[in-house]
């Protein structure tokens, strides 16, 4: 399936509240409204995931406290000629489970990353395949030009080619199919922390990794032991924030960030986030699926989409769905993101008259039902909530099915991996 991409409104904000009395503590307690799912680190590009994953695995490369690129497991770097970047790797590194870290396992990683289960392969764009220089030497040949190579390799989780082997995860998980494999609930990375249990939906408890190479480094930290606590419900999840039985919630519910802020207990940390929340269109089907249309796809009528971009106040969602936390947007990027540009990052005004007049000239005056698949975290089923009486204002009446983003992701693929055959 291929989609199109609507008009978006943009979340501008990252809110994280944390606890008064952690400030000293050496277990860090960390609630979240979803778990990862899974630990295989190249099957699914998912913000909750990738930020377990990261304290657990490495890249070559990584991103320093000014988001600037730095060495990580690989020391330097350099381009002998235009199709190869050349690699020299950090001696001494250690995998959790004690092994020596070498250029095998980078070639094992890029090869398995390549594989047609992985949904990372954007981790290592236009590259064709790695090749052993020798033990601490590695290069990756280009098939095409990719000047953001580096940026790319940030994500790219090195795993270990023996405990691959040994436990039957050479190749990656098929997430698709919700297959189980070792590597969903174990890890074997190189990064500071370690799995030393696992119980999905439930609690994950990380600790720290004791020959870990940059264990001495300042931003280090004092945290020790990390637990992972999952809590769905957006009241049970602040309430364990309250009472001390988390310390940290980085997804505190929007309506309850003001209350959060002014209470001697907690405190409010607010960044901006490189976030785009978008409506994803299904224009390849020649029939629209979910719908009450026979024998066609509206959304591969521009003036649909066009109609759906002036339907949506964007501006009203930010005040009462977001509560101010977020601005409006006419990109898929917005300026944390290199390649944004101001000067077209225009919306489609508001305008419902233009709206009903273009649904009547794509031949739906009388607008169409179909079916809305939308994230089940907040605040995103908040927002699908707020666009349905906004998009039935012109006819276009949403059956909203509110489901996990892993459950959203699994009909993308499975429904990608079909177009692909």
């Amino acid at each position: 399936m291929r989609f199109d991409f609507s008009r978006s409104l943009r979340a501008a904000t990252l809110a994280v509240v944390f606890f008064a009395a952690a400030a000293n503590a050496t277990t860090l307690r960390m609630s979240l409204s979803d778990d990862a799912t899974t630990l295989d680190p190249h099957v699914a590009n998912l913000a909750i995931n990738n930020r377990l994953l990261a304290n657990i695995y490495e890249s070559l490369v990584r991103r320093d406290k000014d988001f600037n690129i730095a060495p990580a497991l690989a020391v330097s770097w350099t381009q002998p000629d235009a199709r190869t970047w050349r690699f020299k790797l950090r001696p001494d590194v250690k995998f959790h489970d004690g092994s020596a870290f070498t250029a095998d396992d980078v070639v094992f990683t890029v090869a398995r990353v390549l594989h047609p289960l992985s949904n990372m392969k954007w981790t290592v764009q236009g590259v064709a395949s790695a090749r052993k220089v020798d033990d601490l030497t590695v290069d990756l040949v280009m098939a095409e030009p990719n000047p953001v190579l580096l940026l790319h390799l940030t994500s790219l989780g090195i795993m270990s080619k023996a405990w691959s082997a040994k436990h039957g995860v050479s190749t990656p998980q098929n997430y698709n199919d919700s297959q189980e494999t070792y590597a969903v609930r174990h890890a074997n990375g190189t990064g500071p922390f370690m799995v030393t249990s696992r119980a999905l939906d439930v609690k994950t408890v990380l600790t720290e990794h004791n020959l870990w190479w940059n264990r001495s480094a300042p931003e280090r930290g004092n945290v020790t032991v990390v637990e992972w606590l999952p809590i769905k419900s957006n009241s049970t999840r602040i309430a364990a924030l309250l009472t001390g039985s988390v310390d940290i919630v980085p997804d505190p519910p929007v309506q309850d960030r003001e209350r959060l802020k002014n209470l001697p207990t907690t405190k409010l940390q607010v960044g901006s986030e490189p976030r785009t929340v978008f409506l994803a269109l299904d224009q390849f089907r020649d029939e629209l699926q979910y719908s009450n249309v026979k024998g066609k796809n509206p959304f591969k009528d521009l003036r649909v989409r066009q109609a759906m971009a002036h339907a949506i106040d964007a501006n009203l969602l930010i005040e009462k769905v977001l509560r101010g936390y977020g601005r409006p947007t006419g990109l898929m990027v917005g300026q944390e993101v290199q390649g944004y540009a101001a000067d077209i990052d225009k919306r489609l005004p508001y305008d419902v008259p233009r709206a009903k007049k273009l649904m009547a000239e794509a031949g739906y005056a009388n607008g169409f039902e179909v079916t809305f698949d939308c994230a089940s975290q907040t605040p995103f089923s908040e927002l699908c909530q707020g666009i349905g009486p906004m998009l039935a204002a012109i006819g276009i009446r949403l059956k909203i099915n509110v489901i996990s983003f892993a459950k959203i992701f699994q009909k993308i693929g499975r429904a990608s991996c079909r177009e692909r055959v």
